[in-house]
C-alpha cells in the first residue's frame, strides 16, 4: 500500500492537485510511520526520509510552509546521516534540501534559501563533479 500512495502522491504532484496529494502523502507517512515504529535498518530510515520529504511536499501544496519547512529538515537529518551510504540517502538530501530552500523562499527568507541551495549544490558538485548547467536532484 505505501507503494501505491508513494506513486498517487507523485502523481498528484506532477498534476498540480495539492488536495489528492496531500491525501496520498499523509497516508503514505502514516502507514510508514506504523510499520517503522522503531527504526533499526537503513531501509527503515530510508522509508522514513522519503515520507517526510514527501509530506513536506504535500503541505507546501496546500500552503503549510511552516509544517513543510520542518518536515524538510527531519528528512535532512536523517538523510545526512546516511548519505555516504546509501543511494536514497544522497538523493533525498538533495531533494529535501532543494524544497527546502523553496519553503524559505516562499517565506521570503531569500538569503536562508540561497544558502540552502548552494550547500546542496556544493554536495551535488562533489557527488558528481558536474558542470554548473547540470541539475541536482
Amino acid at each position: 500500500m505505501r507503494e501505491i500512495h508513494t506513486s498517487l502522491g507523485c502523481v498528484a504532484t506532477e498534476i498540480n492537485d495539492p488536495d489528492t496529494c496531500y491525501k496520498h502523502n499523509k497516508l503514505l507517512r502514516e502507514l510508514t510511520r506504523e510499520k517503522y515504529p522503531n527504526p533499526k535498518t537503513h531501509e527503515d530510515l530510508e522509508a522514513l526520509m522519503v515520507s517526510d520529504n514527501e509530506m513536506g511536499v504535500a503541505e507546501m501544496m496546500v500552503g503549510n510552509t511552516d509544517e513543510a519547512s520542518d518536515l524538510f529538515k527531519k528528512a535532512l537529518r536523517q538523510a545526512q546521516h546516511l548519505r555516504d551510504d546509501s543511494e536514497t540517502a544522497r538523493s533525498i538530501y538533495l531533494l529535501a534540501s532543494a524544497n527546502l530552500g523553496l519553503a524559505q523562499w516562499f517565506k521570503g527568507k531569500y538569503e536562508k534559501a540561497s544558502s540552502t541551495l548552494q550547500q546542496a549544490w556544493e554536495y551535488h558538485e562533489g557527488l558528481t563533479d558536474a558542470p554548473e548547467d547540470t541539475a541536482f536532484a
